[in-house]
């Protein structure tokens, strides 16, 4: 992915260029060790490893080995591929995030101010310069000022932040009444995301409940047709999870994603006023070579729910049932894994699209910087959480 993304003209993110950032991030408890971990940073990595799998897991890894995928314990060894342990930034039952990681340790220092309940409304400006940000509290207008300004608001509001300011496509911005600051075509335009689907399954067998910090505990990365796909059995059901979405609490699924879809999904705005959110549309099924990878998804998905065993945990499919018509199946039941990326993406001079440079430095303007998962010029094969957290550890390098 790293490599890629330098040979698209970000050479400053190559694999090279990063790895000591991964390293610098993460305390890896399982391999500490290894040459590609880090032992000492903010972000610690755990895994659930055999023998202590749940049976479900246990039973999910069996059934990969018949289908004919390796076991692989360290997801993240160069080439690592088949199915193993999900490594998690959980201990003890807590997830730890980039807050409690990076922040939390900090709290007292003298040139950090953290200030709660409070909304970011647009980028100020003083000609081409950022100089703050306008930001509503308690029904108020307020303005934060600064030397340079971060917009870290995530995949959906950065971008949707730099387009209240004026700064994206301007035929856009002028349609809903925005004045255009910066004609820049690419932010919001060439999303990316995770499409994912779910099957379900119930099991006879009484399987042991598990606390909700490790709903996954493993996962199956494969190609399709030459696609990173990502199988994985989550151990609590959607009704524990998603309270009030209808579902039956009996029974689980396996998620399945594609990681690296051809389509791009889309960020518009809708309104001048920054309190309406922008429009999403993920285009998810419109090309064909996607819907062709998530219907041998679907089939790879429900073989493993299938297989001898799972049927030892007298697990039975009931989402997509036998018979029914795939096409209706995955149209009604495409989702996202929320793993959007690309919305203001990084790239050279010459690419028109590009909103922002390989130091995150927003083009047209001086002093804003974006820095998240929107700058990424393509998703990771992956899930991005990692990747998250490695654009601000690594991005820290470029300030002054």
């Amino acid at each position: 992915d790293y490599d890629e993304w330098a040979a698209l003209g970000n050479p400053l993110w190559s694999w090279e260029r990063v790895l000591p950032a991964f390293i610098r991030l993460e305390s890896d408890l399982d391999f500490p060790d290894a040459p590609y971990h880090g032992s000492g940073g903010p972000m610690p990595v755990k895994r659930a490893m055999p023998p202590d799998l749940h049976p479900l897991s246990q039973a999910f890894v069996s059934a990969c080995a018949q289908l004919g995928h390796p076991q692989m314990l360290d997801k993240n060894a160069p080439r690592a591929t088949g199915c193993g342990p999900l490594p998690r930034n959980v201990v003890e039952g807590v997830r730890v995030n980039a807050a409690l990681a990076y922040i939390t340790p900090h709290r007292q220092r003298a040139n950090l101010v953290i200030e709660s309940e409070v909304t970011a409304r647009r980028v100020l400006f003083d000609g081409s310069r950022a100089t703050g940000v306008e930001v509503a509290r308690a029904g108020n207008i307020e303005v934060f000022t600064g030397d340079e300004i971060v917009l870290s608001a995530g995949a959906v509001m950065s971008p949707h932040l730099l387009l209240i300011s004026g700064l994206g496509p301007a035929d856009d911005l002028r349609r809903v009444g925005v004045e255009p600051r910066v004609d820049l075509p690419g932010v919001g335009t060439r999303c990316r995301d995770h499409p994912q689907l779910f099957v379900g399954f119930e099991s006879s067998t009484t399987l042991p409940t598990n606390d909700l910090s490790g709903v996954v505990e493993v996962a199956l990365d494969a190609t399709i047709d030459g696609a990173p796909v990502a199988l994985m059995p989550y151990l609590a059901s959607m009704a524990d999870l998603v309270p009030g979405s209808g579902a039956s609490p009996a029974e689980l699924v396996i998620g399945m994603l594609l990681e690296r879809a051809e389509g791009a999904a889309e960020i518009s705005i809708v309104s001048p006023d920054p309190q309406t959110p922008p429009a999403i549309d993920y285009h998810s099924l419109e090309h064909g070579a996607d819907r062709r990878r998530l219907d041998e998804l679907i089939g790879l998905g429900s073989a493993i729910v299938d297989s001898q065993s799972m049927r030892e945990l007298g697990v039975r499919r009931t989402s997509p049932a036998p018979g029914v018509d795939a096409d209706e199946w995955l149209n009604a039941n495409i989702t996202t894994a929320i793993h959007l990326c690309s919305s203001a993406p990084m790239g050279p001079d010459a690419d028109v699209m590009a909103v922002v440079d390989q130091q995150c430095r927003v083009r047209g303007v001086e002093r804003l910087r974006v820095v998240d998962t929107s700058v990424l010029p393509t998703a990771p094969s992956r899930g991005p959480a990692c990747t998250a957290v490695l654009i601000g550890e690594r991005a820290a390098a470029f300030f002054d």
